[in-house]
């Protein structure tokens, strides 16, 4: 305590000090930005990318990967309006209904805004158990507040083969359910059944997929697959498949250092 106390009076009396001193605080630059015409504000949150969020069970978790970036940290407001843009303007690319179910309680009123969403999910998880029931009630819910929802693509992650609405087996009330918000206008295309990513990642790395491994969206990024697999779908490689099962790891910022606990339930 000692030594930090020094180094705070050496701070004070240096130049380096002296430029910190005359900087201008978070709340004054955040009050200069709000200050801002909308218009100027939207042509800045345009710089964000689309989101990509994975493996995410708590808000802090959210905060480390998907919403990372110091525009979701300066005030409420503005991480109100920031995500609001992004709803109305970037497809939303989520692994995991758990997942898409927790960002959407994060946004509060900007789900409103969103327009294009696409849910990686493995058939495995979506019915057997109360759990992924009451998962798959609340995803839809919160897809019941999309006024703006113009497009839904839910595509598999896992190997059990799902078909069509009328010969789905124990999955077909959750097809049924996807392809019902056609009624709303929505574009609907759910990618369920022989379409595989597994033949295609496995033949790119040294040796065969073993049972249980994950492939990670660090290792889909590092083999350019990222983008594709999100854009067109997975791919299609007939009955033939390796098992994949779980979910992707998430994907989190380069310096993987924990959030600083902004709550994000204010949204």
């Amino acid at each position: 305590m000692k030594k930090f106390a020094n180094w705070l009076r050496n701070m004070a009396s240096s130049d380096e000090g002296a430029a910190l001193a005359l900087a201008p605080s978070l709340k004054e630059i955040r009050g200069q930005f709000l200050a801002l015409p909308g218009e100027i504000r939207n042509q800045i949150y345009l710089a964000l990318s689309s989101l990509t969020i994975a493996n995410c069970s708590k808000h802090e978790h959210l905060a480390a990967s998907a919403l990372h970036r110091p525009l979701f940290r300066a005030s409420g407001q503005i991480r109100t309006e920031a995500l609001a843009y992004l709803c109305a303007t970037h497809k939303l690319q989520i692994l995991g209904i758990g997942t898409a179910n927790l960002f959407f309680e994060c946004a509060g009123e900007a789900i409103k805004q969103v327009k294009q969403i696409v849910i990686v999910q493995a058939a495995s998880e979506i019915v057997g158990t109360r759990a992924s029931e009451e998962r798959v009630e609340r995803l839809f819910g919160y897809l019941g507040e999309t006024g703006a929802l113009k497009g839904v693509k839910v595509v598999e992650e896992g190997v059990e083969m799902m078909y069509d609405s009328g010969e789905g087996g124990e999955h077909a009330g959750f097809l049924r359910r996807v392809e019902g918000l056609r009624e709303r206008g929505v574009d609907v295309v759910v990618g369920f059944g022989g379409r595989k990513i597994t033949n295609y990642i496995s033949n790119r790395f040294s040796g065969p997929l073993l049972p249980q491994r994950i492939i990670s969206m660090r290792d889909m990024s590092s083999l350019g697959w990222r983008k594709q697999y999100f854009d067109t779908g997975i791919k299609r490689h007939g009955r033939e498949t390796r098992r994949v099962s779980h979910a992707p790891e998430g994907i989190y910022p380069k310096s993987n250092q924990a959030s600083d606990g902004l709550p994000l339930s204010s949204l």
